[in-house]
């Protein structure tokens, strides 16, 4: 469902008045991409993350939960991926409970802590949500 903000341009046509990607949420609900092999789905998430992190503008937020938050640890082989995302503008949250179950707060890397109630608000008021 496509968000548009009552922003009228000089023709009275509505614009949105943020850019989609402004408002876009990557969700990573997992260290590995997809089902299947475990260890195949690990090379994919290694190379979606590098992907993502070579191209500019395709997401504002990335929200790691469950084992996801283990890809921004100490040890993790795509910290330095998700460290280029932030670098260059990308949000990168990690789910307090999921820190905490995972006993791995101490070792976060990159992006910040957040819980719950703050993604519940972000996903509810993205313009797109992309769960891998």
């Amino acid at each position: 469902m496509e968000r548009i903000v009552d922003a009228r341009d000089l023709s009275g046509v509505l614009t949105p008045s943020l850019s989609p990607v402004e408002q876009a949420v990557l969700l990573v609900t997992g260290r590995t991409l997809g089902r299947g092999e475990e260890d195949l789905g690990k090379k994919l998430m290694r190379s979606f993350l590098f992907n993502l992190s070579q191209r500019e503008g395709v997401v504002k937020t990335i929200v790691l939960i469950n084992s996801g938050v283990l890809l921004a640890i100490e040890g993790s082989d795509v910290v330095e991926y998700l460290m280029t995302l932030e670098r260059s503008g990308v949000e990168v949250l990690s789910c307090n409970a999921c820190l905490d179950y995972y006993r791995v707060r101490e070792k976060l890397m990159v992006g910040t802590v957040t819980n719950m109630y703050n993604v519940i608000d972000l996903l509810a008021n993205a313009y797109k949500v992309i769960t891998v």
